[in-house]
């Protein structure tokens, strides 16, 4: 019960402005970037779970940030993605929510973020 508080508040930063959309269109060789609720000292993590299917597009930076201390990471801050468009078509990322603990990777996702992306 005590990670409930923390939880309520991931799920209310998930929704805060700047999160991705759910559709990008880019040329090749462009770049989209967006932004995810992210708190770094708490056991959960953003995961791309099917990057290894991903054909079109590439993930070329993901940095978290404070946007108040910037050197502080026991925060609640956001992670910056930047992917590139390779080649013409469409991927859909499929972003999970997790926790870090290993024995608990099988468990429910926490929140997920759909966003599909067509390079011309």
């Amino acid at each position: 019960m005590k990670s409930f508080p923390m939880l309520l508040l991931l799920f209310c930063l998930a929704c805060q402005q700047d999160s991705p959309k759910s559709f990008y269109e880019i040329k090749t060789g462009e770049e989209i970037h967006f932004q995810v609720a992210s708190f770094k000292s708490e056991p959960y993590f953003w995961e791309w779970v099917n990057q290894e299917k991903s054909t079109y597009v590439k993930l070329t930076s993901r940095v978290y940030f404070n946007t108040i201390f910037s050197s502080e990471t026991r925060l609640r801050g956001r992670e910056k993605w930047t992917l590139e468009g390779l080649k013409s078509g469409t991927d859909t990322l499929r972003l999970y929510l997790r926790t870090y603990d290993e024995d608990t990777l099988n468990e429910p996702v926490l929140d997920s973020v759909i966003i599909a992306v067509k390079v011309n």
